[in-house]
């Protein structure tokens, strides 16, 4: 996030009486509703804002009684004045967001607004709150009645593959749900050394799914991702005009070496984000980075669907600038310039942990992924996970984090609650013309981390420990079984 040469306008935002001090989220989005750089501060009561953008809307994660705690969006403001009322702001944020989704909700939402700003005026705020809950569950409403009236995708079901060596108790059922499996190939276990190059782990894997677990599809990830959890040292000492002969060198023996029936391939992984920027590049050198193993797979495999790959896709903390972390919907503007060949657009979706998988709500998760359709690609779901459990998972690749720090839907998170919010994105998302595939990443909360290619987000299993299926496996399934082609050996459009 910017922290220098932001105050080109400034707001004060006045925290209702009750709540919360502060939160742990918070940053604006211009009035397209790209996030964009700028400094929330928290004191007196207050939310003290500074935007290089003059006209913005304050995004928050904050606690709704009879609602959750997700992130909520203000009302667009151009600051003529020091002082705002926060809850009002939200109340009109939300009532118009609902107003142009659906015109059928359109005059129930004006009139709970008109109500709940009735409510801030007398200072009356909790039953301001309670009208603000109203207006999040209409929007939710509003955005699962539209989905639900429209042509749903015929989808794939996908997980993740990195342990299913380990996990005989469960190939047989993943057999009759899964129609491919992941493959992994970051550079810690492909290039340890400069003079190393190994993917006996990858073909070991996918043999395992082939005679066992009897899917004979696969998707590759990722060709290029630079997180330096998963970048060895001696690639992040690279400059920029000795990387890219290596990518383009590595990349090259991949596909040249891959197993048979990858169909799927991440061509690049995060590619927009600070975390994931081991080697400190510009993103005109990550777009050039891009552009390289778009065209490399389209000449070596030009059968395979690549697919560019995204974590943080809602952008909390994110800005257009030279260098990352930029929104996704700004990375892939550089990338349609670049000419960058690509097939479809990935989407990591945890929710419920730390500031880059803090919690949504449906209806803005319903836009998101219309935002996305401008671009004409297929959608994919790429890393799905949620909690099943209100506590710190020390066995996860995130040891001592808490669930609420990330926020959650309607209820703490539990394996009601997981299995819930499953159905409700794979109702939204399968109502989209462009949504493709979706694919579960933790199967079973069983194992502990050791890398990123281990066990990763807390309590997100579809398997308890012991392999008893959680209610989000039932829902996983049941949703995999209704399509066509489910199971394994069914083949699908390619």
């Amino acid at each position: 996030m910017a922290t220098k040469s932001i105050r080109h306008a400034r707001a004060i935002f006045k925290l209702p009486p009750g709540g919360p001090a502060a939160t742990s989220v918070a940053y604006t989005c211009d009035h397209q509703g790209r996030p964009c750089h700028s400094r929330v501060t928290f004191g007196d009561g207050s939310a003290i804002v500074e935007s290089t953008h003059h006209i913005f809307s304050l995004r928050l994660l904050w606690p709704v009684r009879g609602f959750g705690e997700v992130v909520l969006r203000t009302k667009v403001v151009r600051p003529r004045k020091q002082h705002y009322s926060l809850i009002a702001l939200l109340i009109e944020g939300q009532a118009e967001r609902v107003r142009l989704y659906s015109k059928d909700f359109a005059k129930q939402a004006d009139t709970l607004a008109e109500s709940g700003l009735g409510f801030v005026r007398s200072k009356q705020f909790q039953s301001a709150e309670r009208i603000l809950a109203k207006l999040l569950q209409l929007g939710e409403k509003a955005a699962l009645v539209k989905a639900r009236s429209l042509p749903k995708r015929n989808l794939e079901f996908g997980v993740q593959g990195f342990r299913i060596d380990t996990q005989q108790a469960l190939i047989s059922k993943l057999r009759r749900v899964a129609n491919f499996v992941v493959l992994p190939s970051y550079f810690f276990m492909t290039r340890p050394t400069a003079r190393r190059f190994d993917i006996s782990r990858l073909k070991k894997l996918a043999r395992v799914s082939r005679t066992q677990a009897k899917i004979n599809v696969f998707k590759l990830h990722p060709l290029l991702w630079l997180h330096p959890a998963a970048t060895p040292a001696w690639i992040k000492e690279l400059g920029f005009n000795q990387l890219k002969p290596f990518v383009e060198r590595h990349a090259r023996k991949v596909l040249r070496h891959l197993p048979a029936g990858v169909r799927y391939i991440d061509i690049c992984n995060e590619l927009h984000s600070s975390d994931a920027n081991g080697c400190s590049l510009t993103i005109t050198q990550l777009v050039e980075l891009a552009e390289l193993v778009g065209k490399l797979v389209k000449q070596e495999r030009p059968q395979l669907h690549t697919i560019i790959n995204f974590s943080d896709i809602f952008g909390a903390g994110s800005g257009i600038g030279k260098t990352p972390s930029v929104p996704v919907e700004h990375f892939l503007d550089c990338c349609e310039l670049a000419k960058v060949p690509y097939d479809g657009i990935g989407l990591q979706f945890y929710m419920g942990l730390k500031k880059e998988f803090t919690c949504r709500e449906l209806l803005e998760i319903s836009e998101k992924f219309d935002d996305l359709e401008r671009f004409g690609k297929d959608l994919h779901l790429t890393e799905l996970g949620f909690p099943s459990s209100w506590r710190v998972d020390a066995q996860s690749f995130f040891p001592t984090d808490h669930p609420a720090v990330g926020g959650y839907w309607h209820n703490p998170w539990d394996e009601k609650t997981q299995a819930e919010f499953l159905e409700a994105l794979l109702t939204i998302f399968a109502s989209k013309p462009h949504a493709r595939s979706v694919c579960w990443w933790d199967i079973s909360d069983a194992g502990t981390a050791q890398d990123v290619s281990s066990k990763f987000f807390p309590h997100a299993g579809l398997f308890r420990a012991n392999s008893d299926p959680k209610r989000a496996w039932k829902v996983f399934a049941n949703w995999s079984k209704r399509q066509p082609n489910s199971g394994g050996r069914g083949n699908r459009r390619s």
